[in-house]
């Protein structure tokens, strides 16, 4: 039967669009294809990282900054890098549980052999992908801290010449001025008063007189001085050293955060182990149970047969008598 007139109208038909349902521009059509749970979960994590690798782009500059120049140069507050710090901790936490959960269910799923290393394979490289965003994150807190430290320093050093200026005693020419500022002042004392208040923009009452000052009060606040500049080197020195001890400690804190993070993997691979191994002694046990079975089994013909020829052979004598 030739049906190539039919097959043309049924071309013509969907070409220009009389039959319902058929698009003209897609004749075949796929099927919608449905996502195992594991595809689903593995593109979560995917997600998660790539939100997380973002996020750590995005702010990195805000991040590293500690002064703001410009208003519109991006800018974040102590408070805000701890949050973002605790933050990026719950992510990556939260993707190292799902990822070993995706590696129990593929020691744990029926599918074949192809199957699971094509799984096995998703699942490396998923948790490649977290450990390049894990070192992004742990290098941007340790960059953090360094600057940290680095400004303290510089600010340190900076106030540090300023407080020794204090101590530089008086040359010949400033008291040559002193001694003719104090001429001045005894030779007219009112005036000399007056333009010391208008230098330094005092507005004393008139009633109150100026104390003079003995040397041995002079003295006695020098050595205070030269005290608090003593007691504040001593506690600039330990604020140093408490702030090498916490760079110690955190390089301290990611190793043993990677260690942990190592251990969790480790022990997830024991228990996939284990798993197995407890099913193989379970196929095994009923191995043994099957080969026992067929064995009791033998037996048992073994000695029908031996009923059955004795019982002949006693027929038999019977007989012949």
């Amino acid at each position: 039967m030739d049906s190539s007139l039919l097959f043309k109208s049924c071309v013509k038909q969907v070409g220009t669009g009389t039959v319902k349902g058929l698009n003209s521009t897609n004749i075949f059509t796929k099927p919608p294809s449905k996502q195992s749970i594991f595809a689903i979960n593995a593109y979560k994590i995917t997600k998660e990282i790539s939100e997380m690798h973002k996020l750590l782009n995005d702010r990195r500059q805000a991040y590293l900054t500690f002064t703001r120049n410009l208003r519109s140069e991006p800018f974040l507050t102590e408070l805000d890098k701890d949050t973002l710090d605790a933050q990026v901790d719950q992510i990556l936490t939260t993707c190292s549980k799902m990822i070993a959960d995706l590696k129990v269910e593929i020691k744990t799923s029926d599918s074949n052999l192809q199957h699971k290393e094509h799984r096995e394979n998703m699942v490396s490289l998923i948790e490649d992908y977290l450990k390049q965003v894990m070192k992004i994150f742990t290098d941007q807190k340790s960059l953090r801290l360094q600057k940290k430290l680095d400004m303290r320093d510089s600010l340190e050093s900076r106030l540090i010449p300023l407080n020794n200026s204090d101590q530089i005693p008086p040359t010949s020419n400033s008291r040559d001025l002193n001694s003719s500022n104090d001429s001045e002042v005894n030779d007219n004392p009112q005036e000399s008063s007056l333009r010391i208040q208008e230098l330094n923009g005092d507005t004393i009452d008139s009633t109150f007189k100026e104390i003079p000052l003995s040397a041995e009060d002079i003295q006695m606040f020098d050595e205070e001085k030269e005290q608090f500049f003593n007691e504040l080197n001593l506690v600039s020195e330990e604020i140093q050293q408490i702030e090498r001890k916490v760079v110690g400690i955190s390089e301290l804190t990611q190793a043993f955060n990677e260690k942990i993070h190592d251990q969790d993997l480790n022990i997830d691979n024991i228990a996939m182990l284990t798993i197995g191994s407890t099913e193989k002694v379970k196929e095994g046990n009923e191995q043994v149970r099957e080969a026992i079975q067929r064995r009791a089994d033998a037996r048992a013909w073994i000695l029908f047969v031996l009923l059955v020829l004795s019982f002949t052979l006693i027929f038999l004598d019977w007989y012949a008598d």
